[in-house]
């Protein structure tokens, strides 16, 4: 299968000059479709089958300043774990499917209301008293449909922790309280999982990463 997959990728792929005026192979986003339906695979595999070649599909043109391709299929074999999908993790969520990681862990146990307009980029009218991992499963969709996304709409406690993040490359902290953050830390380090640690307050921001085996301080 991978091989056709292969073979229908490099017979309509289109070489173009990009905005860098550098000569490359791009995938355009109707003809991935087109070939994951003939295929009957997910977007994302026909994604990940491009980038094996060297082929951009064209939504992540403009990454390749910062992404080679081969860079960019590690992305798109990664997996993203998000613990909170609010103000600050709601961001995260829409800036990770935009460059391309692959699959998404998405954890909020609570719902969206007014209060949240003003800040939170998931919330939008039509949000309103929905799960905040509903909200964020059909963004996700709306913005890049290769992007898988597991939704968990539960609280993390230590019963369930550790299946949710297993198999994560990162975990992405944009919870709301200590004790929940201090769970997920322990949680993660025994899982020999890297977690990024992000807050928000008024104007002012804070990010630390804690790598396997740091206490955190």
């Amino acid at each position: 299968m991978s091989s056709d997959i292969q073979d229908r990728i490099r017979e309509r792929a289109k070489k173009i000059t990009d905005p860098a005026g550098r000569e490359t192979e791009i995938l355009e986003d109707r003809t991935a479709g087109e070939i994951a339906w003939q295929c009957g695979v997910a977007l994302h595999e026909i994604y990940r089958e491009a980038l094996k070649l060297g082929v951009y599909p064209y939504r992540y043109i403009r990454n390749m300043d910062i992404l080679s391709a081969a860079e960019q299929f590690r992305l798109a074999e990664s997996r993203v774990a998000v613990v909170g999908a609010g103000g600050l993790g709601g961001q995260v969520i829409l800036l990770l499917a935009r460059l391309g990681v692959g699959t998404l862990i998405v954890v909020d146990c609570d719902r969206f209301d007014e209060t949240n307009l003003n800040r939170q980029a998931l919330c939008v009218g039509e949000t309103l008293g929905e799960p905040k991992t509903r909200a964020a499963v059909e963004a996700v969709a709306a913005i890049n449909p290769g992007i898988r996304v597991i939704a968990h709409p539960v609280r993390i406690d230590a019963c369930v922790i550790d299946g949710i993040l297993a198999g994560s490359d990162v975990v992405v902290d944009g919870l709301d309280n200590v004790p929940d953050r201090l769970l997920m830390q322990e949680a993660a380090g025994r899982l020999g999982i890297p977690m990024v640690h992000g807050a928000l307050a008024g104007f002012e921001g804070r990010i630390m990463t804690i790598l396997p085996g740091d206490a955190g301080v």
